[in-house]
């Protein structure tokens, strides 16, 4: 048996010990990043030290326990720089050695005192209603065709995890994978099916199957530096006066997520960069930061989330000069790819904002292309859009309204496609002669 003993929850750059607990007959144990060798610990104690580069990127480690014979007797594996929740879920087919389950489990592990505030399950895109998780009825389906479940469950912490399994007739009555979210990012007028996009998608070197393809849904979660949040809460104020008391009561009202409803909705969620704890090293990145449950994008509309979801002044510790924006973003593009929906980050900058970030602008770019996260920017002064390279202007109410609607629309033009199989997203690469599909920020 061999586990990692070092955990790393969240961005990790740098070198790190990298710890390993074995027992049972293990002579050595080789630890691999990224495909490539770091070294092979004889004794105790199993610990190396491992070089995670100067930049956050998604990583691969590996270790292989060996006997004396140097033949594999245990292995283990972690994801670093990927979504990761200390909760976790996991499906679980019920009935699974018959042709057509009946039912689904969905395990949920969390922390003590982290409990679920939303459960979402879809079979094929469609919502399943349910009363108990550990005993999901599966409608009425083709049992002669491959099929898909995903679960996807909101923590009290404001973490989410998501599990997704694939299952069709063959082998004693039913197959299981394991699968991966990549999304992709369609052109008007072309909609890819199950049958056209089989051998688009490859992974070392062999194509890999596409179980099923979703549209439904999609994550915005939005960073704004201070000076963009004085401008967007006056915005926010402008359209305030435009409506009554009441109405302005049934939106926060409707646009609260945690009533359990579909994976099919647009959500939000922000991002503050300015930090609510002193800094720390950058393991502990990912708390130093104010993050906003989700809220639901209809009705209200996406304007009306970044113009009035903000922290209680309370809430934060940390002053303007604090601010981190960079390291937000990077936080960000973890939170939209933690959903295994289509996905876009949204940061919103002012002219004159500083950023004490412990990562530059464009690692955080490569970081987010990495994780297939596109990446939006608004700006309140066309000269700040030259810090990022980019930036769409949103100074007046109609382009601020314009820049909502173009995002918007960048989720309804991708789709996630499942593939057989756990890979690491920069692992996935798409046919090069396919035209009118790419993937996301690619």
């Amino acid at each position: 048996m061999i586990e990692f003993a070092s955990l790393f929850l969240t961005l990790v750059t740098g070198i790190h010990p990298v710890e390993v607990v074995v027992s049972g007959p293990v002579a050595s144990v080789e630890i691999v990043l990224d495909g490539q060798t770091v070294g092979v610990i004889e004794d105790d104690p199993w610990r190396i030290n491992c070089d995670f580069g100067p930049d956050p990127l998604p990583h691969e480690l590996i270790a292989i326990a060996r006997d004396t014979s140097e033949q594999t007797v245990a292995t283990a594996r972690q994801l670093i720089n990927l979504p990761r929740s200390k909760s976790e879920v996991r499906l679980v087919l019920l009935d699974s050695q018959t042709d057509a389950p009946s039912a689904v489990r969905l395990i949920i592990g969390s922390p003590l005192f982290v409990q679920p505030v939303r459960i979402a399950v879809e079979l094929d895109g469609a919502q399943i209603k349910f009363k108990n998780p550990e005993f999901i009825s599966i409608p009425d389906f083709d049992p002669m065709s491959a099929h898909i479940i995903t679960a996807e469950v909101e923590f009290t912490d404001g973490s989410s995890a998501h599990s997704a399994i694939s299952f069709s007739r063959g082998n004693s009555g039913l197959s299981e994978t394991e699968l991966t979210a990549v999304p992709i990012v369609i052109e008007e007028g072309v909609e890819p099916t199950l049958d056209s996009t089989q051998g688009l998608f490859s992974a070392d070197d062999h194509n890999v199957t596409v179980h099923a393809i979703e549209r439904s849904g999609g994550r915005v979660v939005m960073v704004r530096d201070q000076e963009a949040s004085e401008h967007l809460s006056r915005m926010g104020q402008f359209q305030d006066g435009r409506v009554s008391l009441t109405r302005r009561k049934e939106i926060w009202r409707d646009s609260f997520v945690g009533d359990g409803r579909g994976l099919e909705e647009y959500l939000f969620r922000t991002v503050v960069p300015i930090p609510i704890q002193s800094k720390s090293n950058v393991k502990s990145l990912e708390k130093s930061f104010w993050v906003s449950p989700f809220y639901r994008i209809e009705g209200a509309g996406l304007g009306w989330c970044a113009s009035h979801v903000f922290p209680r002044p309370d809430e934060l510790t940390g002053g303007h000069k604090d601010q981190q924006v960079a390291d937000a973003v990077a936080i960000a593009g973890l939170q939209a790819a933690g959903s295994g929906r289509p996905r876009v980050v949204v940061l919103v900058i002012g002219d004159k904002s500083p950023d004490a970030s412990l990562f530059g602008i464009e690692p955080t770019q490569r970081f987010l292309r990495a994780l297939n996260v596109p990446l939006v920017v608004w700006v309140t002064d066309p000269s700040a859009a030259e810090r990022w390279g980019n930036g769409t202007l949103i100074k007046t109410p109609k382009q601020f309204s314009r820049a909502s609607s173009e995002v918007i629309d960048l989720l309804k033009h991708q789709r996630v496609v499942w593939l057989e199989g756990m890979f690491l997203p920069g692992d996935v690469t798409l046919n090069p002669d396919q035209s009118g599909i790419r993937i996301a920020a690619q």
